[in-house]
């Protein structure tokens, strides 16, 4: 089997089984998704509970195709209609939520002229997530905007910026002390499974590896990241390097911690507080052992020394 079979097996492996994690995030009330505070995640949480269950599966099948476009393709698959309507109102409904929140703020402050000027611009989009009504008033399409997203997402990255704007000091956890639980708890649950799991820890990101298969499993926490606390990705990757940084000569896959529902990507956490720590943690622990169970039957007859270059 030559790399590129491999990456493109590997690849619908991955889609496939990102179809049967999704179906089970469903069917759960979306745990993974709404773990998450803030940020993409989020947002695709609260989009999903304003749709019925026929179109979250369309819009599941539709999140798994963009995210996997090599599996796609080798599976004759395309991204039908319905999924790209859908996929587009995802787009829109960030946006709209957004302004939902500065039209709350600004009615709240009675400044009813501004709140009427941002609707007015917002418009367009509001009809892009909720559809039109011919001849309908602006006072209506506002109170059906109202009754889409009743209750009224909290928008927490909004939410400090409205507080700060006040005054408020906000005191999050830091960096250190995040850092610190995540090697510890990483270690105590998977240490057994890594090598050179002395030097992990001695640069500010972790960075800890697992063979499998003749493959490399890089789990990545990136510490340094710029407006965020911490980001998380894995790796799949070769042995070999090449001289002179050490990097792989071979990547069988790049994934975010969303890669466990098929989504690809770097995935960051932000606005954490003391209390979320363990929590996060927690989370963490479980979605990466849920992977680490899996990666052998995703893996099988992929054995790199089974690979040729050609």
């Amino acid at each position: 089997m030559t790399y590129s079979q491999a990456q493109r097996e590997f690849s619908i492996r991955h889609y496939l089984w990102g179809q049967s994690e999704f179906k089970t995030e469903i069917a759960e009330s979306f745990p993974v998704l709404r773990s998450f505070k803030s940020g993409r995640f989020w947002h695709d949480y609260h989009f999903m509970q304003r749709l019925d269950r026929r179109e979250q599966e369309i819009l599941a099948s539709g999140l798994l195709k963009k995210n996997n476009l090599e599996a796609v393709q080798a599976l004759g698959e395309n991204i039908l209609p319905e999924e790209q309507s859908l996929l587009d109102r995802r787009g829109v409904f960030r946006e709209v939520v957004r302004v939902h929140f500065f039209l709350r703020q600004l009615e709240k402050d009675n400044q009813l002229e501004s709140a009427r000027d941002l609707f007015q611009i917002s418009c367009p989009n509001v009809v892009k997530l909720i559809g039109e009504i011919p001849s309908e008033t602006q006072e209506s399409l506002r109170s059906r905007l109202d009754a889409f997203l009743h209750p009224a997402p909290s928008v927490l990255e909004e939410e400090i910026y409205a507080r700060r704007l006040a005054g408020e000091k906000l005191k999050f956890a830091s960096k250190a002390k995040i850092r610190r639980a995540i090697l510890k708890q990483f270690k105590a649950a998977f240490g057994n499974k890594c090598f050179d799991l002395a030097i992990v820890g001695m640069d500010t990101e972790l960075d800890f590896k697992m063979k499998w298969n003749g493959w490399i499993i890089n789990t990545g926490f990136d510490f340094e990241v710029r407006g965020r606390q911490f980001d998380y990705v894995y790796s799949i990757v070769s042995e070999i390097t090449n001289p002179p940084h050490g990097i792989p000569a071979v990547i069988l896959s790049r994934l975010g911690m969303m890669g466990f529902l098929g989504l690809k990507g770097s995935v960051g956490w932000g606005y954490l507080i003391d209390e979320d720590i363990q929590p996060t943690c927690d989370f963490i622990i479980q979605r990466s052992r849920n992977f680490f169970e899996v990666l052998p039957k995703l893996l099988k007859g992929l054995e790199f020394d089974k690979i040729t270059e050609s």
